[in-house]
C-alpha cells in the first residue's frame, strides 16, 4: 500500500534545495550590490578626476594667455629698442660727419689765417 502525504507536506529534500537556492540568491545579490557600490565609487572618482582635470586645463589656458601677452610685450619692447638703437647709430654717424666737417673747416681757417700772418 502506498503511503499518502497530506497536501501541506513539503518534501525535505525540496526544502533543503529551496534553502540553498535562497542562500545562493542572497549571496549573489550581496555580491552584485558590492560590485554596484564599487562601480559607483569609481564613477564618482572619475567624475572628480574629470572636474579636476578641467580646472587644471583652465589654469593652464590662463597661464598660456599670460605668457603669450608677456612674449608679445617683450617682442614689442625689443622692436622699439632696436628702432631706438638704429636711430641713435644714425644720429651718431651724422654727428661724427658734422664734427669731421667742422674740424676740416677749422683747419682750413687756420691755414688761411697762417698765410695772412703776420699782417
Amino acid at each position: 500500500m502506498q503511503q499518502r502525504f497530506p497536501i501541506f507536506f513539503f518534501p525535505v529534500h525540496l526544502a533543503k534545495k529551496k534553502k540553498k537556492t535562497v542562500l545562493a540568491l542572497e549571496a549573489e545579490n550581496k555580491e552584485k550590490s558590492e560590485r554596484l557600490s564599487a562601480l559607483e565609487k569609481k564613477k564618482e572618482a572619475t567624475a572628480q578626476a574629470t572636474a579636476m582635470q578641467g580646472k587644471v586645463q583652465d589654469v593652464l589656458k590662463m597661464q598660456m594667455a599670460d605668457l603669450r601677452n608677456r612674449l608679445d610685450s617683450s617682442l614689442e619692447g625689443r622692436q622699439a629698442e632696436s628702432e631706438m638703437y638704429d636711430e641713435a647709430v644714425v644720429k651718431a654717424v651724422r654727428m661724427e660727419n658734422h664734427v669731421e666737417e667742422l674740424t676740416a673747416k677749422v683747419l682750413r681757417a687756420g691755414r688761411s689765417a697762417s698765410r695772412k700772418w703776420p699782417p
